[in-house]
């Protein structure tokens, strides 16, 4: 199919006006990498395979005890599944496609999850947010965000606060964390040398992917900062 006959097919199948979609299949953990898919229209619920999957997903903000470090949604076939979403997708519905058994597992696996507002994970947050606020304390997308390195506007528009408070509704801006701009990125074991980055999964420091905190030199990795008194 040439592309003039490829864009006669397009016309037939989506004329003037019509609807289209986008589903974000895959999302890298930077955030730098993407797959969408288009459709028109909404899939059929009757025909979904949507399942709850082992392996985190789309968990990467968030804090220890989450379900989305342990568990994310999957539909189609299992060695080539055609969406691949984090267990909000199923909260959210935004197409109006997650089954009803779907979305009562997913609400009990956040029912029964204990969140941990822990040290480490507020630092990660801060880093990762360093600088950015909200143009209007309510907008948390990073694309809006304001870049303000001298902390003039107020706290409680740092996007890392809004984060925060977003799981712990009691959470108060961290006046150190934003001026300090927190502990984002990695660092290497003070033991063994081997690079490590902060894994909400265990809530530690740990080797990237497979979140190891088991150090080669015996016990458990240590980041200098740790390490010094």
């Amino acid at each position: 199919m040439d592309k003039d006959e490829a864009l006669d097919e397009l016309r037939t199948l989506l004329p003037v006006g019509t609807t289209v979609r986008t589903i974000l299949r895959h999302c890298s953990a930077s955030g730098m990498s993407r797959r969408v898919s288009t459709f028109a229209g909404y899939p059929k619920r009757e025909e979904s395979t949507m399942r709850v999957v082992s392996g985190s997903g789309s968990s990467f903000l968030c804090p220890p005890g989450h379900p989305m470090h342990f568990h994310h949604i999957e539909d189609g076939p299992a060695k080539n599944p055609s969406l691949i979403a984090g267990l909000d997708y199923a909260l959210d519905d935004p197409y109006d496609d997650v089954p009803i058994n779907i979305q009562a597992r997913v609400r009990d696996m956040y029912d029964d999850a204990t969140l941990v507002n822990s040290e480490l994970w507020q630092r990660h947050v801060y880093g990762y947010f360093k600088n950015c606020y909200s143009p209007d304390g309510t907008n948390r997308n990073s694309t809006s965000c304001i870049i303000d390195p001298t902390h003039g506007e107020p706290p409680t528009h740092h996007l890392a606060f809004m984060m925060v408070k977003s799981h712990f509704p009691d959470a108060e801006p961290r006046l150190d964390l934003i001026a300090s701009n927190g502990d984002y990125g990695t660092k290497p074991c003070a033991k063994c040398g081997i690079r490590l980055q902060y894994e909400a999964k265990v809530d530690a420091f740990a080797e990237a992917l497979a979140a190891r905190t088991t150090c080669p030199n015996g016990g458990a990795h240590e980041t200098k900062a740790e390490t010094t008194p």
